[in-house]
């Protein structure tokens, strides 16, 4: 399975390479400068400490400390990125458990941090919508349909419950088991406070504006001409590929998301390709980096 998905991910990005002339890509590629990739991996690593600051703030029952939280976000970007995403997040609960205590609350943190987390997407993209209503219009005309905002903001609400409402379906099999899941989930919710969750959502938002300045920086240096806020609605649909579980890490399927993207904004596809490219080398930096760490720690 683990190959099949890999498989289909170089396929995806091969496919996404040959929609571009080679030597117009190398071009582009080589406007990028040495302080622009400081910059870049910068803020791709100031968004894993404000993700680390939200696993803090959600894992509320426990004393975890900041330094742990970063290292578990750390070293879960390496799961993520080179294994099932399913994987990052089985880790994600084993390193908490050693604080957390009860397995039940390991799971309920790492729930929390990805429902929040979709959650912050959609907040963040109707925002946008609501205040750039063209944003729309432009979307719409570039699948091929017409809809209202009301409709563009209902159905993905509508999506986004019944996705949900699924998941908790297969998730609990019985009456019984679902009321005390159901007891317990309100428990620990409780716990964390109102005050944490307003806290939790706000570093959620400031790490996901983070990831979108990253690749916005590339874009530039790399003579593409977009707002901030078009790229960072670019930036959402592009992470939300990330629960499409047909690839390793997203290999191909966010790359081509983050290139249609640009594109309807008028950046062009070398910039726009050079950009997503230039982003995924740093990310699996990252990752293979804290690879390295992970092993060091358990030899």
């Amino acid at each position: 399975m683990t190959l099949a998905k890999v498989a289909v991910g170089i396929v995806l990005l091969v496919y996404v390479l040959g929609k571009v002339d080679i030597s117009d890509l190398v071009g582009t590629l080589a406007r990028v400068s040495v302080e622009s990739l400081v910059v870049a991996f910068l803020l791709f690593g100031l968004s894993r400490f404000l993700e680390s600051v939200r696993l803090q703030l959600l894992a509320a029952s426990s004393e975890i400390r900041l330094w742990t939280a970063v290292e578990i976000i750390f070293i879960s970007t390496f799961f993520n990125n080179f294994t099932a995403s399913v994987v990052g997040d089985g880790y994600k609960v084993i390193a908490l458990n050693r604080w957390v205590k009860q397995w039940k609350n390991s799971v309920f943190v790492v729930l929390a941090e990805r429902v929040l987390g979709v959650f912050t997407i959609a907040v963040i993209g109707t925002l946008l919508f609501i205040a750039n209503p063209d944003l729309v219009e432009l979307l719409a005309d570039a699948i091929g349909i017409e809809g209202s905002l009301y409709n563009w903001m209902a159905a993905f609400f509508v999506l986004l419950a019944v996705g949900l409402a699924t998941v908790l379906a297969i998730s609990v099999p019985g009456r019984r088991r679902a009321s005390e899941l159901a007891s317990a989930m309100k428990r620990l919710v409780a716990g964390i406070g109102v005050r944490r969750w307003l806290l939790a959502f706000l570093f959620s938002v400031l790490s996901q504006v983070a990831l979108a300045a990253m690749v916005f920086q590339l874009v530039i240096v790399f003579g593409g001409a977009i707002g901030f806020a078009d790229n960072l609605l670019v930036m959402l649909l592009a992470y939300v590929t990330a629960y499409v579980p047909i690839t390793i890490g997203s290999l191909g399927i966010r790359e081509g998301a983050i290139v249609l993207g640009l594109s309807l904004f008028a950046v062009p596809y070398p910039a726009a390709l050079a950009a997503a490219l230039v982003s995924r080398v740093i990310i699996y930096l990252y990752a293979a980096a804290a690879g390295v760490w992970w092993a060091a720690r358990k030899s």
